[in-house]
């Protein structure tokens, strides 16, 4: 448990607020059939929120805690879409974050 502790960088034992209201959100939504998983590992790296049918990686950048262009450009040379989400956003609005997410799994399924 330590070394995934560890392996989160940054993240705590207690979800934060925002990736709550999120995981709520994104729990609750069925879009087109995309669900959600959190907290997966894809490759080295384990990330907050997961959509295996479009292949949508969600990150919550909190105070710049969630910055790593590394590892988006090796999620998204495995052909991942990887979208940033500002905490402060989600908690304060979050019915427009849970649309723009929509229009991009909508997006994305039309375009495949």
């Amino acid at each position: 448990m330590d070394k995934m502790r560890k392996s989160r960088a940054g993240t705590t034992d207690k979800p934060s607020r925002a990736h709550t209201t999120l995981w709520r959100k994104l729990k609750r939504s069925n879009v087109m059939g995309a669900s959600f998983f959190e907290h997966v590992t894809l490759n080295t790296y384990i990330v907050d929120f997961f959509c295996k049918e479009c292949g949508l990686v969600i990150l919550i950048d909190e105070q710049g805690q969630n910055v790593d262009p590394m590892r988006d450009e090796q999620l998204l040379a495995l052909g991942f879409v990887v979208l940033h989400l500002d905490a402060q956003m989600i908690t304060s609005r979050p019915a427009t974050v849970a649309e723009q997410i929509r229009e991009m799994i909508v997006s994305m399924k039309s375009a495949s």
